[in-house]
């Protein structure tokens, strides 16, 4: 048996049978398996990969090294509609006035609706599904993993209890799938690190002419947008990399360290005269 040893528990673990035994590296993080691989290839570049990866905050166990995912936590079908159902309820109640919906917003309600009128929540839900299959393949051992946001949510979580092809009339009926995260917003309010920016700006009487933003994924889109100056990091995401001002240096290359220096340069400057 392994005894855990931890260095970083939100980032790193490291696991040993003895002195003499090989050490495992373990990362701890609350992003998906897909997301983790990501990290893991732009950051180790091949030179050491990890022998395992806590994803989700532990919902699932994820081998960078056999792309396979194990140990699953999943949260009851039951369960996460009658959740679903009680949030839909929730977040219908609490109204706001369209003056006060993000501008991005305004376009999705009815126009005739004057700018003080309430508006009802609109509840968006997404979820992290593993799909089950019969067949064993080396590569995922079984399990595949998506990421998607549905138009039904309550609809989308019955089909999963549906028995899987080749077990329906089988003792032990496999369902079609489960999943290991839900997620809820109301889509009137548009939460993101752009709204964020905007609200402290707003709220501090700074232009946003006067603010640099830095960012490297997806969804840092709306903060990057909304700044003044927006850069994105030389190893960022593509789209973001079009999207922003200007294209810095990599995190490798202390890109933002580099950036800021330069805004603040001790160097005299000197006339030709």
């Amino acid at each position: 048996m392994h005894a855990l040893s931890p260095i970083n528990t939100d980032s790193f673990l490291a696991t040993t049978a003895s002195a003499h035994a090989p050490i495992r590296i373990m990362l701890a993080s609350g992003r998906s398996a897909r997301s983790i691989q990501r990290v893991i290839d732009e950051n180790f570049q091949g030179i050491m990969v990890p022998d395992a990866v806590l994803c989700s905050n532990g919902a699932l166990t994820y081998n960078p090294q056999t792309k396979t995912i194990s140990f699953p936590q999943f949260i009851p079908l039951d369960e996460a509609i009658k959740t679903v159902d009680r949030l839909t309820m929730e977040i219908k109640s609490v109204s706001m006035s369209k003056h006060h919906l993000p501008i991005e917003k305004r376009a999705d309600t009815d126009h005739d609706l004057d700018d003080n009128e309430m508006i009802k929540g609109r509840p968006g839900f997404a979820c992290q599904v593993l799909w089950f299959s019969l067949e064993q393949d080396e590569r995922r051992g079984g399990i595949h993993y998506d990421y998607l946001a549905v138009d039904d949510i309550q609809d989308f979580l019955r089909s999963l209890q549906e028995p899987l092809a080749g077990t329906e009339n089988g003792a032990n009926k496999i369902p079609r799938g489960g999943i290991i995260k839900l997620l809820v917003l109301d889509r009137n309010r548009v939460a993101s690190e752009g709204l964020g920016l905007r609200q402290y700006c707003d709220g501090n009487g700074i232009a946003r002419q006067d603010v640099a933003a830095f960012g490297d994924l997806l969804n840092d889109a709306e903060m990057l947008e909304y700044a003044g100056l927006g850069l994105c990091m030389g190893n960022g995401h593509p789209e973001m990399k079009r999207l922003a001002d200007r294209v810095i240096g990599t995190n490798a290359e202390d890109g933002l360290a580099k950036e800021i220096e330069s805004w603040f340069s001790t160097t005299p400057k000197y006339s030709a005269d």
